[in-house]
Formats: C-alpha cells, sequence, structure tokens
C-alpha cells in the first residue's frame, strides 16, 4: 500500500537509509521520513514531518530511528499513539512516545517484518 503521509491515520517515519536491497524491498516503507532522509535524496520533501514539511495527524505514529528533534516533533499534531524505536535511550522523541523501544533499529527490523510476514 503506497498512500500520501498526510492521507494516513498510520504514518510511519524514520531517518536511517536502507543499508541493503532487501531492507529496500521491505513490506512496509516509509511513509514519512524526518529531514535528514530528503536531505541525502532518498525521499521526496512531500513526505517530510516537521516545522520544514508536512503536519500530519494520524492515529498511530511508528517512529523509526527518528531522534525527535523539536522540529520533527512540531510536525505531528494531535495525541497518536507514537511507537518509537530509537537505539540511544536520551532520544528526545522517548519524551513524546507511548511506547519507547530502546534497540538498534537495523537489528530489529528484521525481525519485525518476519513477525508481519508470518502474521499475514
Amino acid at each position: 500500500m503506497r498512500a500520501w503521509l498526510f492521507s494516513l491515520t498510520l504514518s510511519m517515519s524514520h531517518v536511517s537509509a536502507p543499508e541493503n536491497e532487501e531492507q529496500r524491498r521491505d513490506p512496509i516503507p516509509p511513509f514519512a521520513c524526518s529531514r535528514p532522509i530528503v536531505d541525502a535524496k532518498w525521499l521526496d520533501r512531500p513526505r517530510q514531518v516537521g516545522t520544514s514539511g508536512k503536519t500530519v495527524k494520524p492515529k498511530v505514529y511508528l517512529a523509526l530511528g527518528i531522534s525527535g528533534s523539536f522540529q520533527h516533533l512540531g510536525g505531528i499534531k494531535g495525541n497518536p499513539f507514537l511507537l518509537a524505536i530509537n537505539k540511544n535511550p536520551k532520544a528526545p522523541i522517548f519524551q513524546a512516545a507511548t511506547v519507547g523501544v530502546v534497540a538498534d533499529l537495523m537489528e530489529l527490523l528484521p525481525v519485525l517484518t518476519e513477525k508481519i510476514k508470518q502474521s499475514r
């Protein structure tokens, strides 16, 4: 399912680039991103969430590898269920998160992907 971030009730956002072809074919494509991804030209600016990007008001927001700068958090409106995964336990995103997981996203993502595939 490919959809623009502002029409979703589920927004996923991540900051780190896929490291290999398998991660690029991830069954859950990134719907939104932070500025470093746009600056690196991995996704287009319309997918950027934050004060210099789009504002989203999802019911569920998955912040995958997002540090949670105030600029990024400024693009998230309402009170979504925010699941944050970041390897830095002091990342600001955890202050806004409903649930926070301290883990390396690139190690955790393959496990999550496999669980999602199994549940289909």
